[in-house]
């Protein structure tokens, strides 16, 4: 859930700028024109694995068209033992009679997630029955891919060249939770001060790592002590600072206005202004 709530103000930022991207999977700069043969009998994926949590944002295939015209679907796969498994998104690709190109697709607007360390797969399949393509190969032979011949059916892994392509997506940042926020909502507030103190009396349960957390003078206990603390740090919190940033969302009430804190006075409690808009 967090990560879907952190996806969609991606989603809703209207500026989509290659800088901000990451390469999360990149089979490098193709060295042949040879390639895995696309067809109604064949298709091809490449494993990848990402290395934190990701929103999957583009990606791009190299292919040759062989045929007179044709169309490619592209898919991204969950894994299921070390094959392509199940399905979370797929495009169509129209095919150009123009020899070796690279076709790239924006994604961002399906919210594909991407868990760190898992493995995942980006296969290539023909759109019609008459499509005849070549998916380049990768200059590596490394690579962890699997095949099909029955339309995708079954899958047969093996290790060598990977058709060549690059995953592009945007990585989640997770602030650090402060001490005493024991409810991990980014805040250290009279909530937080409620828990412990319903903890303390034995009205209420802490899990391990919030005992730990609501240690806030590092004595190793959970206690009276720690609520004073948090009290005197709650009260003394300096006020939120007041800022103004240019509003470049043409979709937006205020675009082209400069918004901040006291523009949306007693209205919100919280404010993302991130690097995409």
């Amino acid at each position: 859930m967090k990560h879907m709530l952190l996806y969609i103000l991606i989603c809703l930022s209207i500026s989509f700028n290659q800088d901000s991207r990451s390469i999360i999977f990149n089979t490098g700069t193709p060295e042949t024109e040879d390639g895995y043969l696309i067809d109604i009998n064949n298709s091809i994926a490449n494993r990848f694995t990402p290395t934190s949590d990701f929103a999957m944002e583009a990606f791009k295939v190299t292919m040759i068209l062989e045929s007179e015209s044709g169309a490619a679907l592209v898919s991204i796969h969950e894994d299921n033992n070390n094959q392509p498994g199940e399905i979370l998104g797929e495009w169509e690709l129209t095919l150009a009679n123009l020899g070796l190109r690279e076709y790239l697709v924006y994604t961002f607007q399906d919210c594909i997630l991407f868990d760190e360390n898992q493995n995942y797969w980006i296969s290539v399949r023909p759109g019609t029955d008459e499509t005849i393509a070549t998916w380049v190969y990768s200059p590596s032979i490394f690579y962890t891919y699997s095949s099909s011949s029955d339309n995708q059916l079954t899958w047969s892994t093996n290790t060598g060249a990977a058709g060549s392509c690059k995953v592009y997506a945007e990585e989640f940042f997770y602030p650090e939770i402060s001490l005493g926020d024991i409810n991990e909502d980014s805040s250290v507030d009279v909530i937080d001060i409620v828990m412990i103190v319903a903890y303390i009396t034995n009205t209420g349960p802490l899990l391990d790592y919030q005992i730990a957390n609501g240690d806030v003078n590092s004595d190793q206990s959970l206690d009276v002590l720690d609520i004073v603390q948090l009290v005197g740090e709650i009260v003394n919190t300096e006020p939120m600072p007041n800022f103004s940033l240019l509003d470049f969302n043409p979709n937006s009430d205020y675009y082209n206005q400069s918004i901040g804190p006291e523009t949306f006075s007693n209205e919100v409690s919280c404010y993302y202004f991130g690097k995409q808009g």
